[in-house]
């Protein structure tokens, strides 16, 4: 089954071995990404400097098979509380396997991993009264069993 659409959220920097359970536990995408950026030419005028500081986790899309293919998947509940929202997708079982990207702000670094076939579903909870950069909902926690 494929599914079409982006949906940012937050995503793993653990090695995604183990149990489903561990996955469920596991911290999804490093919060930040030390970034090194190079060789850029500054218009005539200005001076060039680089923030130093490491990039923040912007969001995550989850994707039927590898993110190269862009097969991404739309949420298939959303849920809106008081303050926050919660989004749940269902992954039934597909050979092509399903995967995770991760996106950082101030760069176009991205990082990806495949899930472990035995997640069956992933939810994100979003803060629903703050946006991060692209404005897009802040992920609060992101969770896979």
């Amino acid at each position: 089954m494929q599914r079409a659409a982006s949906f940012w959220i937050v995503v793993a920097a653990v090695a995604f071995g183990g149990t489903a359970n561990a996955v469920a536990q596991a911290r999804l995408c490093p919060d930040t990404v030390k970034v090194e950026q190079k060789g850029a030419a500054p218009p005539a005028g200005w001076t060039l400097s680089y923030n130093e500081g490491p990039a923040s986790l912007e969001g995550v899309t989850f994707f039927n098979g590898p993110p190269q293919e862009q097969a991404s998947l739309v949420y298939d509940r959303w849920v809106d509380g008081k303050d926050t929202s919660v989004a749940t997708w269902s992954l039934p079982h597909d050979a092509r396997g399903y995967w995770l990207l991760c996106t950082y702000r101030r760069t176009s670094l991205e990082l990806s991993k495949r899930l472990p076939d035995a997640v069956t579903s992933c939810q994100v909870v979003y803060e629903r009264q703050v946006s991060n950069a692209a404005g897009l909902p802040t992920v609060r926690t992101v969770t896979c069993k």
